[in-house]
């Protein structure tokens, strides 16, 4: 394994259990320390790759918009319908996506 897929691994390994993190406590009764805990990370390590728990909750808010998005994206067909469609089958592929991807957890589903 060449050094940047161990990069890739370990950030990787970071973000999966600061999503499991925030998912259970929220954003404001998360602590790095405990996103450390659950995965054996150290916190220089985290630190190495997001300078604040800011940003490390904002790279995992992007990537869980960014998965959604993609996710409506292909789902969404073009004019299928009335305004009230459209919304009704927005709001049935957003659930699907968070059933999905329950992982993400709902209360960091409800920022999104």
């Amino acid at each position: 394994m060449n050094r940047e897929e161990k990069n890739q691994r370990t950030r990787r390994k970071i973000m999966d259990s600061a999503l499991a993190e925030f998912s259970r406590q929220g954003y404001g009764a998360s602590s790095i320390n405990a996103i450390c805990s659950g995965q054996d990370i150290s916190k220089d390590i985290v630190y190495h790759y997001f300078e604040t728990k800011d940003d490390l909750y904002l790279a995992c808010v992007k990537e869980c918009f960014d998965l959604l998005t993609e996710h409506i994206r292909d789902s969404m067909e073009i004019k299928c319908g009335g305004v009230t469609d459209q919304l009704e089958k927005y709001f049935n592929i957003r659930m699907e996506f968070f059933n999905a991807h329950q992982y993400i957890g709902a209360s960091f589903a409800r920022r999104l």
